[in-house]
């Protein structure tokens, strides 16, 4: 099932405009950082309602196309479609991929590619990610998202991004380097929980626009602000949520949200809020005890947290709740299992984290209260102006323990979810 789903409107007298002057719907990818792409992912014939959909998978292409406006790639070989993220491929001399192998520097999330195509048959590749995807139902299948060139004996890091750029052109198709973009673009931004949205042509303003963005937006900020009311209050005050509903209820402050925790109080506890869980990764990674990051483009976010033998990670995204798994093993594991956290974090009055009501406290020999202990225990770093949910990040960072769009991607979620 796609991860995403685009839903693109034009109003029929736009559209007559459009298709008299040639022009396409285009979309692109940026890879390695949040800003323009350079590569036409997909060049739609515009219709009054297109629907684009897609999975978080990738594929790795080489090229001998150099990289340069309104070039047309053609691959000169790819690898399977999903490739592993967090693992490297080589580019060998007979021109095919072997691969994936194991590598320290590709972080989860992240794909790597070695060219090892000797110097004396080509001094310069191209290499790039390539993403399928459905267009009205129609399948377009491996389109190059990204191009960067890469000497012999070199190493190609490439990090997603889940933005989508929007625009309208007629010069270029499917398949085409774009060194710049030229016009007026709209950006989609998934992840964080957002795997839905709708955008109509303004022709006023030439761009694609957000259908009944404010609505939406109200609505989301209302339950994020619920959330972060019922946090604020009970760890003041220290009592249980139930209690902190009927506070809002006698000083009258928002009715609706003291009446909707009233009836989620209980699930409020089920699990732990996704700003705490931010807040914490970005503390842990900064500290050393989380070792490597996946990017929030990525559907599940991961903290690894020890090495192969036992392999230890948390786990968590909006929809799913924070948890620690344990794999000992490989190909296949021989023993693999989670526990789900509950609580709250960073502590407040000497409470945190806590293994869930009906969660096992060992998973494969492994002790689970061990780890909750030593993410109970991660220090956390002083705000310095920065929300606390972004100050993790920015701190790791700083300190070379994050790449760019690893950070930028929690950072981004740390916005899109309104994290204090």
């Amino acid at each position: 099932m796609p991860d995403y789903r685009l839903q693109l409107l034009i109003d029929p007298t736009d559209l007559s405009v459009i298709r008299t002057a040639g022009q396409r719907i285009t979309l692109a990818k940026p890879v390695n950082s949040d800003s323009s792409p350079n590569v036409i992912w997909l060049s739609i014939d515009p219709f009054q309602s297109t629907e684009v959909q897609w999975s978080e998978e990738y594929g790795i292409y080489a090229s001998t196309t150099a990289v340069q406006q309104g070039a047309s790639i053609t691959k000169l070989s790819e690898t399977g479609v999903p490739a592993q993220d967090g693992a490297s491929y080589s580019f060998t001399s007979a021109a095919t991929f072997n691969g994936p192998f194991s590598s320290g520097s590709v972080a989860r999330g992240s794909y790597g590619a070695q060219n090892d195509m000797p110097n004396s048959n080509y001094p310069m590749l191209t290499f790039g990610l390539t993403q399928s995807a459905l267009i009205n139902q129609k399948p377009a299948e491996r389109k190059p998202i990204s191009a960067t060139p890469v000497l012999a004996t070199q190493f190609a890091n490439m990090t997603p991004f889940s933005t989508v750029y929007i625009w309208l052109q007629s010069q270029f198709s499917s398949e085409t380097i774009i060194t710049k973009i030229t016009g007026k673009t709209s950006k989609a931004r998934f992840g964080g929980g957002v795997n839905d949205l709708s955008l109509k042509y303004d022709a006023n303003l030439g761009v694609f626009v957000p259908v009944s963005a404010q609505g939406k937006a109200l609505e989301s900020r209302s339950s994020e602000w619920i959330a972060w009311a019922y946090r604020r209050t009970a760890r003041a005050s220290s009592v249980s949520p139930q209690e902190a509903a009927m506070t809002f209820l006698h000083h009258g402050r928002n009715m609706l949200a003291a009446l909707v925790l009233l009836f989620v109080a209980p699930l409020c506890q089920a699990q732990v809020p996704t700003c705490d869980a931010l807040t914490l990764y970005g503390n842990a990674v900064n500290s050393g005890l989380c070792r490597d990051l996946s990017p929030t483009t990525q559907n599940l976010w991961v903290c690894e947290l020890s090495g192969v033998n036992p392999d230890v990670h948390t786990t968590f995204n909006v929809a799913t709740a924070l948890h620690v798994t344990v794999r000992t093993g490989a190909n296949p594991p021989t023993c693999q299992g989670n526990s789900t956290l509950a609580g709250n974090w960073p502590p407040a009055g000497g409470a945190g984290l806590t293994i869930a009501a009906g969660q096992p406290a060992n998973v494969c020999n492994v002790s689970i209260t061990n780890w909750v202990a030593r993410l109970n225990a991660v220090p956390q770093v002083p705000n310095g102006g920065a929300t606390a949910c972004r100050a993790g990040f920015l701190a790791a960072l700083a300190a070379g323990r994050l790449s760019n769009a690893v950070a930028q991607s929690y950072l981004n979620t740390c916005n899109a979810q309104a994290c204090p």
